[in-house]
């Protein structure tokens, strides 16, 4: 039984564009705008650069566990009767 193996995150972008720009290019945007928040008013950046770091730590996690989803889906399509 061959499996295809070769799908990579442009796959996954190309299939669901919405769901993959929300995981992963929303997260970036918000802390990057959290980050210039805080520069325009003068926060601390002991607040908003954990903020930003665990933001995008989520974002990565999340954009992981939904291309191992839609690996499992292709596996699952490419093995159905």
């Amino acid at each position: 039984m061959e499996t295809d193996t070769s799908l990579t995150p442009v796959d996954m972008f190309r299939a669901r564009p919405f769901e993959h720009a929300l995981y992963t290019i929303v997260p970036l945007v918000l802390s990057i705008a959290q980050l210039g928040n805080s520069f325009v008013n003068g926060l601390s950046p002991l607040v908003s650069v954990p903020f930003a770091i665990v933001l995008l730590g989520f974002s990565v996690v999340l954009t992981r566990y939904n291309f191992a989803r839609f690996r499992r889906r292709a596996l699952e399509r490419s093995i159905a009767w």
